[in-house]
């Protein structure tokens, strides 16, 4: 029984430090994403960028009332 609990602690930390690894590299993922966001802004729009965010505008959200 001690064994059990035992092993099972280790899991739950090997678990513990896997999320955490995850976690921090989508982190350093995303922050570079926002810089790169921060960077785009200055430019001004090409007739590709505009269309795409009418047509993003246009777009109807997805309906999943019903799904559940």
């Amino acid at each position: 029984k001690a064994r059990r609990e035992e092993e099972e602690a280790k899991r739950r930390a090997e678990d513990d430090l896997k999320k955490k690894k995850a976690l921090s590299s989508m982190g350093a993922n995303y922050s570079s994403y926002l810089a790169k966001a921060d960077q785009k802004r200055g430019k001004k729009q090409t007739a590709r960028e505009m269309k795409k965010k009418v047509l993003a505008e246009r777009r109807k959200p997805l309906n999943i009332d019903h799904l559940s």
